[in-house]
């Protein structure tokens, strides 16, 4: 009776421990499953967030200034986010673009090409004036017509002024050479909007 009474229980500890063994081996593969799910999710979640984090974000916006780079005064441009709030907008550099700033920015835009367009034809209007005749400069001169020194850019500014009344920057002319002999020399006078003028300095000896 003792044998057989032993080897029952030994079979009913074996059947047990076969059966705990199957339980922990399904608990430990739902829970290696469950981990591996949430892995997924936090990567995904993860990809998520840097993925918003590098697509940038642009706004418009109407530059009040030029900037090398970005655009002209009045443009109105395409930058990021954190361009314009960081530093366009605190700095005064820029507007947004509101529906009430662009339609601002259209009238001041038509009023500016207006202003441009006058400025155009009266640049154009002068440079005609400017070569129409010699501009005569007179300064001592030698044997030769060589005369002393050279004529400057402030002599030939003070004999336009007295021929036609206009005030030409001296910075504003340019000559090919310097001028150091009586006879007719080319020289070039910047107007604006781009214009020029080509005008012929005439020297003659007092």
């Amino acid at each position: 009776r003792s044998i057989s009474s032993c080897r029952q229980r030994l079979e009913t500890r074996q059947n047990r421990a076969a059966t705990n063994f199957r339980q922990l081996r399904e608990t430990s593969a739902l829970a290696h499953r469950s981990g591996e799910a949430g892995s997924c999710h936090r990567a995904a979640a993860l990809h998520f967030r840097v993925s918003r984090k590098r697509r940038p974000t642009h706004v418009k916006v109407i530059l009040r200034k030029d900037l090398k780079g970005v655009g002209k005064a009045g443009a109105i441009v395409e930058v990021s986010d954190g361009y314009a709030r960081n530093y366009l907008l605190p700095r005064q550099l820029a507007h947004e673009a509101t529906a009430g700033n662009l339609m601002q920015a259209a009238n001041a835009k038509a009023v500016q090409t207006k202003r441009d367009d006058k400025l155009l034809a009266e640049a154009q209007e002068l440079a005609t004036r400017l070569a129409s005749n010699p501009t005569v400069v007179r300064a001592k001169a030698g044997e030769r017509g060589r005369i002393f020194g050279a004529v400057t850019n402030a002599q030939i500014a003070d004999a336009l002024k007295s021929v036609l009344g206009v005030d030409i920057d001296r910075h504003k002319i340019e000559v090919a050479e310097p001028i150091k002999t009586t006879g007719d020399h080319p020289a070039v006078v910047k107007l604006p909007l781009g214009v020029t003028a080509r005008i012929t300095v005439r020297v003659t000896a007092e």
